[in-house]
């Protein structure tokens, strides 16, 4: 009972924070729904029948193929298509939208997630470099994108992000998630339907800003040029 009770709290929450705010959704044309009648998607729904469960889901991303090569493998694709979850299950190498398509749909078709939200991120973080002239790292803070799976399972928020399960991360809302992947601050966050893509809410930092909070390393931060650009420092 406790848990139904965190999901409609949780529910409630993200409705009063982003459901009222207005927002285009330019990314929804890359949504595809599912074509039901082919064998392809025959052949997903018999692959991943005994699915049943996330830790079994988990299983299934470690899976290797007869060369005893991990079968799934994020890969960089060129544009940015975002594949349908039978194509990501026979294809195995695709990016993160691959994923977090294949995982949203596993949990609610198979597993039987009460609460499953494909989760569309983007923000900023720091991008390393090392120089061996000089024997320092530094970084820069770019800015990029990320889909990521986000469920409940007994009153907590768990994710699948690309072959990875956040099982254990302790998140304790939506932007926790998000800033797994851009702990610099998130600027944009999408919450779709696992079926449909529709967004079921969005919420978008003004020009020049991140959502309040959203920085792990200073929470006050909300303006993009107060964000430490650049830091350096020698090999021990």
């Amino acid at each position: 009972m406790l848990w139904a009770v965190g999901i409609v709290i949780l529910v409630v929450v993200a409705y009063l924070m982003f459901g009222t705010k207005k927002s285009t959704d330019p990314t929804f044309y890359r949504w595809q729904l599912v074509n039901e009648t082919t064998p392809r998607w025959a052949r997903y729904l018999e692959g991943m029948k005994n699915v049943t469960r996330d830790t079994l889901l988990a299983l299934e991303l470690l899976k290797k193929d007869s060369d005893g090569k991990r079968f799934y493998v994020w890969t960089a694709e060129v544009g940015d298509y975002w594949d349908l979850p039978d194509e990501v299950y026979e294809k195995g190498k695709v990016d993160c939208d691959g994923f977090a398509r294949l995982t949203t749909d596993a949990l609610k078709r198979f597993a039987k997630c009460a609460e499953v939200w494909w989760m569309e991120y983007y923000g900023y973080y720091r991008q390393y470099v090392y120089n061996p002239d000089t024997g320092e790292y530094s970084y820069k803070v770019v800015a990029g994108g990320h889909a990521i799976t986000a469920y409940m399972k007994d009153g907590e928020i768990l994710a699948f992000s690309n072959t990875q399960w956040w099982h254990d991360k302790g998140f304790q809302d939506f932007l926790d998630v998000g800033e797994e992947t851009f702990p610099e601050g998130l600027y944009r966050v999408v919450c779709r339907h696992w079926e449909t893509g529709k967004a079921q809410w969005i919420q978008v930092a003004k020009s020049g800003e991140i959502l309040e909070g959203s920085n792990v390393f200073d929470r006050k931060i909300t303006k993009l040029k107060d964000v430490k650009q650049l830091e350096k420092w020698s090999v021990a």
